[in-house]
Formats: C-alpha cells, structure tokens, sequence
C-alpha cells in the first residue's frame, strides 16, 4: 500500500514539473512560430509582388503577339 502512494505522489510530482516546463517552454516556442510563420508569409509575398511586373508583361506580350 505503501509503495502505491509514493509512486502516485511521484507521478503527481513528475506531472507537475512537466506541467511546469511546459508553462515555461510554450509561450516563448509558440511566439517564435508565429513570428516565423509571419515572416515567411511577408517573404513569399514580396517574392511574389516581384514576380508580378513580370508575369503582366508575359501577359501583355501574349496578349498582343
């Protein structure tokens, strides 16, 4: 009996250090992410914001040919 309250207690102790670390570690990666994810959206627009001249003037000289 005793030994299945001390294992209890240390698998409450080890839930709530990983809880803990948890808290610790998630708000941080998940402001990394999102920031990540913000600024690959921002790069893939400027990448397509420069593809776009050129693919109006293919437009153009496709239409006009």
């Amino acid at each position: 009996m005793l030994g299945k309250t001390l294992v209890s207690k240390a698998g409450r102790v080890v839930q709530v250090a990983l809880g803990t670390v948890f808290a610790i570690i998630f708000p941080p990666l998940l402001i990394v992410l999102v920031v990540v994810g913000i600024v690959t959206a921002i790069r893939y627009c400027v990448a397509l914001s420069s593809q776009i001249p050129a693919v109006l003037y293919e437009l153009m000289m496709w239409f006009t040919a």
